[in-house]
Order: structure tokens, then C-alpha cells, then sequence
């Protein structure tokens, strides 16, 4: 459950001020403001923070992820504090990494990924599992943000990892008279193909999602194959 009504009125004080600083320019800022936005967000509970999570976090944490700054740079900030600048641009993806982590690890958290698990999954995939200029610090830091968004929806971790990569392991056996989901999984076009090196990380990621919920890679196989057989 969240905090009590109390302590509501004074995560709604601070909410936008933390919005601008993780939106800001300087990357010191916005790691702070990461980590902050998660402890708020533990802090006011799922049904409260629901709806400014989605459409105001999530989006600033994207935006960290994906290496760009929100909004451009301006005057007076050093070329090394900036959130594209490649050493800052690691931190402030790690920060976001990890704000997620805790946000999705905490009972009374995780309920505001539900809607944008799929969302979140792809842009931690894609933004920082998948590229091999990354720090070996955002890698694991990756792998730690999808084992924990696969206690909210395991199939949009699984998907994500497994529609980029070339040969995609099977989830489980196709139930008798069903394609096996590997054959029907929709491929994503990516501009630079994934390296070994990738493929191996994501395989390493896979096995530690792969038995959280027992049952749910079955459903998936029969879900999909009765879904193309409609189709």
C-alpha cells in the first residue's frame, strides 16, 4: 500500500520540481533526479503515481536511456555535464537504469510500469543491453532492470530480447497441432545487426527471466499460434 494521505500533498510539491531537474541539461542532476523519482515514487504508491510516472517520467527516464537531452543544452553548461556527452550520457543512462530497478523491484511501486512494460522494456533493450559501446556497468545494469520489469510482465521481456535476436531460443515446446512461437515472433528491422557479443548478453538475460512465472511461456506458445491460426 502507499504512504499514508499525509505524505501525499508533499510528494505533489516536490513532483514537478524533480520532473525539471531530471529533464534538465546537466547530467549530475539528472542521476540525482533518477534516484529520486524512484524513492517518490516507492514512497506515494502505484495508484497514486500512476498516471505522472507515465506521462512524465517515464518519458525523461526514455529520453536517458536513449541518450538524448531534454531539452537542448543551454548556454553556460559545460560540454562535459551534458546528458549527450558520452561519459555523462553513461552515468545519466545507468541512474535511469537504476531508477527503474527500484521502481519495479517495490510491491508498492511496480504497478506504474503495468501499462508500459512493453514500452520500457524495448527502450532498455535497445538503449542500453543491445549496444556494445556501452560501459560493462550499463550492461549489468540492464540485465538487472529486465529481471526485475519480468516480475511485472515477463512476456514484454521476453519478447523484446527475443524479437531482435537472430536465432531466438524457443520459450518452451509448441503445444500439439501449434507453431512454435520462434515462428511466428515479429522481427524487428535493426539498422546494425546484433553481435555476438550482444546475442550472448541477451541469452544471459533470458536465463535469469526464464522461470519466474513457470507457466507463462506456454500460454504464450498456444496464445500466438491460436492468434496466426485466426488470423
Amino acid at each position: 500500500p502507499g504512504e499514508p494521505p499525509r505524505l501525499l500533498p508533499a510528494v505533489h510539491v516536490l513532483w514537478q520540481p524533480l520532473m525539471a531537474a531530471l529533464q534538465g541539461p546537466r547530467a549530475p542532476v539528472a542521476e540525482r533526479a533518477a534516484g529520486a523519482v524512484a524513492e517518490v515514487t516507492i514512497a506515494g504508491g502505484a495508484s497514486f503515481m500512476a498516471s505522472r510516472w507515465r506521462s512524465q517520467a517515464w518519458p525523461a527516464l526514455a529520453s536517458l536511456l536513449a541518450g538524448r537531452p531534454i531539452p537542448p543544452p543551454r548556454p553556460g553548461v559545460g560540454p562535459d555535464e551534458r546528458t549527450e556527452a558520452p561519459a555523462a550520457a553513461a552515468r545519466a543512462r545507468l541512474a535511469a537504469l537504476r531508477s527503474l530497478t527500484a521502481t519495479a523491484e517495490c510491491t508498492s511501486s511496480r504497478g506504474v510500469l503495468q501499462v508500459v512494460a512493453a514500452e520500457v522494456a524495448d527502450a532498455v533493450v535497445e538503449g542500453a543491453l543491445a549496444a556494445d559501446g556501452h560501459p560493462p556497468a550499463v550492461h549489468a545494469a540492464a540485465r538487472q532492470t529486465l529481471a526485475a520489469l519480468a516480475a511485472v510482465d515477463v512476456d514484454a521481456v521476453w519478447l523484446a530480447l527475443t524479437s531482435i535476436m537472430p536465432q531466438p531460443r524457443p520459450a518452451a515446446p509448441a503445444p500439439a497441432g501449434c507453431r512454435d512461437l520462434t515462428e511466428v515472433l515479429p522481427r524487428k528491422a535493426r539498422t546494425q545487426p546484433l553481435t555476438a557479443a550482444g546475442a550472448a548478453r541477451f541469452e544471459a538475460t533470458l536465463s535469469c527471466i526464464a522461470d519466474v512465472t513457470p507457466e507463462w511461456h506456454g500460454r504464450a506458445v498456444l496464445a500466438t499460434s491460436v492468434n496466426n491460426t485466426a488470423a
